[in-house]
């Protein structure tokens, strides 16, 4: 690199950006960079969608984007954790963007790692991709090129193992799952007396 920027909402570790990604980004830094890491940033920024659109605009073409964001057990970390369908979305074509690798890691450094197959995407709700059991921290690591011009118009974006689902039916023929609502109220019921 031939110049390392850093971005925060303070001065308080020195960023050489100050900036709160709540908001989009001022015009200067759009396009600038040709590479984003982010390793823990996001996820404290209370809207954590537009943090990362308003990060990607600051993406040039062809750059990359790497991120470490918590995906599981970090409950109180930061505002958010992650799915892997998230990152599927957020770096979607559709969007302007390539995900090139998608990683879900244990914070422990002797576990393994479990790298996604970006070829079998979890289309359909049977499709869904069989998440590790991990009891620790984990963490999803995520690599993305941005290929076009990043379009920050508003995109709806749905989970990609229900969209299918709802655009292979037309709306007036979906039928409602049965729910089995005293199966629901038992295994509540156990809860709450095993919790007081």
């Amino acid at each position: 690199a031939l110049e390392v920027d850093s971005m925060d909402i303070s001065k308080y570790e020195g960023a050489s950006i100050l900036h709160d990604l709540n908001y989009a980004p001022p015009s200067n830094i759009i396009n600038r960079f040709t590479c984003i890491i982010d390793l823990g940033t996001l996820e404290h920024v209370f809207n954590y969608p537009a943090a990362l659109k308003h990060a990607l605009m600051c993406l040039r073409p062809g750059g990359h984007f790497i991120s470490a964001t918590p995906a599981n057990n970090l409950m109180g970390h930061g505002f958010w954790q992650v799915s892997p369908e998230f990152f599927l979305q957020a770096f979607s074509s559709q969007n302007g963007f390539q995900l090139e690798k998608l990683i879900l890691a244990d914070q422990y450094q002797e576990s393994p790692w479990y790298e996604y197959n970006l070829s079998m995407l979890p289309t359909t709700l049977q499709s869904r991709w069989n998440q590790p059991i991990l009891h620790s921290p984990s963490y999803l690591m995520a690599v993305a090129r941005k290929k076009d011009s990043f379009d920050s118009k508003e995109k709806v974006v749905q989970q990609l193992s229900y969209k299918s689902l709802w655009e292979s039916q037309k709306i007036d023929q979906v039928q409602p799952q049965s729910t089995n609502k005293v199966d629901a109220r038992i295994w509540l019921n156990y809860k709450l007396k095993t919790l007081f």
